[in-house]
């Protein structure tokens, strides 16, 4: 009979049947960092900036931060790099000119990928 506090497999009754895999071949995430890019801060109205994460690692996710005269700009992209997918884009501008200056930095979420 099947118990839930037993370790023994029961015939026929295996999660390895679905996939034919073994829990030890499927893939994951390790080595999860963050890496950051600060941006420049200026008076131009529109930015564009990334942070790349180390050879042999992906971006999982990321964002961005506006600095300065906060108030001035709204980030309206936020994604990963269609071409790279180490990077992680971010993008921002300011709704209503202003001569304040302000930066954009962007920051990724890496990690390993094991296939």
């Amino acid at each position: 009979p099947m118990k839930v506090n037993r370790t023994t497999k029961v015939a026929n009754l295996n999660a390895d049947k679905l996939d034919g895999l073994d829990a030890s071949q499927l893939g994951g995430l390790s080595g999860v960092t963050q890496v950051e890019q600060q941006g420049v801060l200026d008076s131009v109205d529109s930015k564009t900036t990334s942070a790349t994460c180390p050879d042999g690692t992906v971006a999982i996710g990321g964002g961005g931060r506006t600095q300065g005269f906060t108030t001035a700009a709204a980030i309206d992209e936020s994604r990963r790099d269609f071409g790279d997918p180490r990077t992680w884009v971010v993008g921002a501008h300011e709704p209503v000119p202003t001569s304040e200056v302000w930066s954009l930095g962007a920051f990724a979420i890496c990690a390993t990928a094991r296939p």
